[in-house]
């Protein structure tokens, strides 16, 4: 019995040092985290993982403070909303994540207004976020098939004659028949007007990336083919057509529009 009761009483000290111990662990972790040199600061936040949790990024990125035409991030927000904190939270590597809001609130506004902005993150954090986590979404929600070339078919003809489609169907070789600035206007012009306004550069990127790895040559050539015959009345128009001054005047021609593209 007297073995037995101390084992138990060994056995209760451990448990105490134990949870003593890991709430040291996290007292630290938490000190630390407000209490670091401006080295070790800016060391932190070039390791935060932005796009970790998809779910806990893409809330604050929607949330983000914007200008007066709510086109323009304007800054980071303040570190006491509780979707920075939770962003923060799931961004730090895992010795911070057990720190306490206010210590995220702390950090996080030297990040938004303090000396930390001057490390650019907040850049940085938005392209990962729009990369990982929200460009995907519009990707599958958005199959090449759904972009609506005739919304501009000037772009869409400018588009098609850089790539030589003069009189007909052509065949598309990704790797010599467009440049990446030329498929990104294409591709803005023919999104549905919502997701227009909406788009950044970078998702404008990955959808195009998208496009040019999920799709065959073929595929996307008969794709291209079509909205050939949807604009070829502008194709005309783009590549200068005048029609043949020997005939009737300038700008005037005996063959009929359909018979050129035909």
């Amino acid at each position: 019995m007297a073995l037995r009761k101390c084992r138990n009483s060994a056995f209760a000290v451990l448990l105490l040092l134990a949870r003593i111990t890991t709430s040291m662990v996290i007292e630290r972790q938490d000190a630390n985290l407000t209490a670091l040199s401006d080295a070790d600061a800016d060391e932190v936040v070039n390791k935060l993982q932005f796009s970790a949790n998809c779910t806990i990024a893409t809330p604050w990125h929607n949330h983000l403070p914007l200008d007066v035409t709510n086109q323009i991030i304007t800054g980071a927000g303040n570190g006491s909303d509780p979707i920075n904190i939770a962003f923060l939270r799931s961004c730090l590597p895992a010795e911070y994540q057990n720190s306490s809001d206010a210590t995220l609130t702390e950090f996080y506004n030297d990040m938004s207004s303090g000396s930390l902005k001057g490390l650019n993150w907040l850049g940085t954090a938005i392209d990962d976020v729009e990369t990982v986590c929200i460009t995907p979404k519009y990707e599958k929600e958005l199959p090449l098939s759904q972009l609506n070339v005739t919304q501009n078919c000037t772009a869409t003809a400018e588009f098609l004659s850089g790539l030589g489609f003069l009189n007909g169907a052509k065949y598309y070789n990704s790797s010599i028949s467009a440049n990446d600035s030329s498929w990104l206007d294409f591709i803005y012009y023919a999104l549905p007007p919502d997701l227009q306004n909406n788009i950044t550069d970078v998702e404008l990127d990955v959808f195009y990336d998208h496009i040019s790895t999920s799709f065959s040559d073929s595929e996307i050539g008969s794709f291209l083919n079509h909205s050939y015959q949807l604009c070829s009345d502008e194709l005309c128009a783009v590549q200068g057509y005048t029609g043949n001054p020997d005939i009737s005047g300038i700008g005037v021609s005996a063959i009929p529009a359909h018979l050129l593209h035909s």
